[in-house]
């Protein structure tokens, strides 16, 4: 799923060239008639269509997994405060989440790994970056500095306590996040077939996704 970073600079003949790069929004609706202040988001949007379908210990993860991340950030800031840059970590497991120090070392990993092709606002940002994570990474245990680092932060039971509403607020945006898309596909299609709808194969605790668009030319 992908967009257009520069899509609300464009006018409108712009957008209706490019429309065919880029997989949100498709429908002339949302592109050319009604422009939405809209983004997907590059950095950790999580998408979560269903949030009934979560477990307690599913909720618990998912803080604790945004408490590493926002400590992730903090920690990253205060080596390199000169920059406010969001990076890309890829997917860390649960076998590198027992503490945030073990987090922040496979963290280190990934983002060296994805710097290279990943757009950062300052062009400069990625060689600094790249040779901090050297330099921090040879010289010193990770693994110790990180833990003791979050410990300063005072979390309750491995959380901190303000990512918690950022976790709840997503999960409701991420519901009319899912929404929006699968009705721009809807009216995309509605500009070329005489019958489009969109049903749900599935009990979304079975499967959040399993919504089938069918259209007739």
């Amino acid at each position: 799923m992908t967009e257009n970073p520069s899509f609300f600079s464009l006018n409108d003949n712009e957008i209706l060239s490019q429309s065919n790069k880029f997989g949100f929004p498709m429908s002339d609706y949302l592109l050319v008639k009604n422009k939405i202040k809209f983004h997907l988001g590059n950095s950790y949007t999580s998408s979560n269509p269903h949030p009934l379908s979560r477990k307690r210990e599913d909720w618990f993860y998912a803080y604790k997994m945004r408490s590493c991340r926002t400590a992730l950030e903090l920690f990253i800031h205060r080596h390199l405060p000169k920059y406010l840059e969001v990076h890309y970590i890829g997917t860390i497991s649960k076998q590198h989440s027992n503490s945030f120090g073990s987090y922040l070392n496979k963290a280190l990993i990934n983002i060296k790994k994805h710097a290279l092709n990943f757009n950062y606002n300052d062009e400069n940002y990625k060689n600094v970056l790249i040779k901090w994570i050297d330099d921090i990474s040879s010289n010193n245990d990770i693994i110790k500095i990180g833990n003791e680092f979050y410990k300063s932060l005072n979390p309750y039971n491995d959380i901190i306590f303000e990512s918690v509403p950022v976790i709840i607020l997503n999960a409701r945006i991420s519901q009319v996040m899912e929404g929006l898309i699968v009705d721009d596909r809807v009216v995309f299609l509605k500009q070329f077939c005489s019958y489009v709808s969109a049903r749900r194969l599935f009990h979304p605790f079975i499967s959040p996704r399993g919504i089938i668009i069918i259209a007739y030319k």
